[in-house]
Formats: C-alpha cells, structure tokens, sequence
C-alpha cells in the first residue's frame, strides 16, 4: 500500500480545505507563520505545497524540495514563485484562474 503523500500548507487556507484532504488520506502539515522565512529548512519530505502571496518559493526553496511534485497557489498571481526553478526540478505549479 502506497503511503499517504505528505502536504505542507504555509499559508492560512479555509479549515475544511484542509479536513477534506485529511478525509482524502493525504498527511497536512500546517507551517507556522513564523516559521515561513525559513521554509527551505521544512519543505524536503513534503510531495506538495499549498500556499498563498505571503509565501516566497525561491531557488534556495527548490534545491531543498526534493520529494516536492505539486505548488497549489490559493490565490492569483505567481510573482512569489521561481516559475524557472519550478520548471527546472519538474514541479508543476497549479494557480487560480
């Protein structure tokens, strides 16, 4: 049996968001805000990330992400991600329209 994969939520996202991937079998891990400057220092084990505009996903983010294979953006606009990077480590980025 395939484990369950691991999520890392950085930002604040509506609680049933987060009951329904629970319900869904995926393992969520909320990051503290205070702990969101240091982000690359968590994000290895972690198959996806949710986040929001508060949350700046860098070079340094991806070289350490290396389980990461999704980044939801509950929000518009990418300006806080390294699309290139994404691209260069085949992270597939999912926004809203």
């Amino acid at each position: 049996m395939k484990k369950p994969s691991d999520i890392l939520v950085t930002d604040p996202i509506h609680p049933v968001a987060t009951e329904l991937l629970t319900k869904a079998g995926f393992n969520v891990v909320e990051l503290p805000e205070a702990m969101r400057p240091r982000l690359a220092e968590f994000i290895g084990p972690y198959e996806a990330l949710i986040c929001r505009t508060s949350t700046t996903i860098d070079k340094q983010v991806f070289a350490e992400a290396k389980n990461l294979k999704c980044i939801a953006l509950a929000s518009t606009g990418y300006d806080r991600i390294d699309i290139n990077e994404a691209t260069e480590h085949n992270v597939a980025v999912l926004g809203l329209p």
